[in-house]
């Protein structure tokens, strides 16, 4: 099985399950697991934070877009844009559902 397929499966079943919040039985779950998460990667949170930004800035996608061109497969062509479409859902949900975070 191809990897870049794998990726895609992997994913769906993540989006999958995260639109399982509303049930209370993962609502629970969800909450338990950032709190156990939470208290074992405190040491890396100011890293993830200095960090996450980079990926969502044109410069990231400039670098993408470079990449693609230097090193153009078809398999890494389908995966950016499989890439690009799920952070166009994502960024849908969030607009759309306003899911409360176990933190606040």
């Amino acid at each position: 099985m191809n990897v870049g397929v794998i990726y895609v499966i992997v994913g769906l079943i993540c989006l999958g399950v995260g639109c399982l919040f509303p049930l209370p039985a993962f609502a629970r779950v969800d909450t338990k697991l950032f709190g156990w998460l939470h208290l074992r990667l405190r040491f890396a949170v100011s890293f993830f934070q200095r960090l996450w930004p980079l990926g969502r800035t044109p410069f990231a996608l400039v670098c993408l877009a470079v990449f693609l061109a230097l090193n153009f497969t078809w398999e890494t062509a389908w995966l950016m844009a499989a890439f690009g479409a799920a952070v166009g859902i994502e960024a849908l949900i969030k607009q759309n559902i306003l899911r409360p975070r176990p933190y606040q």
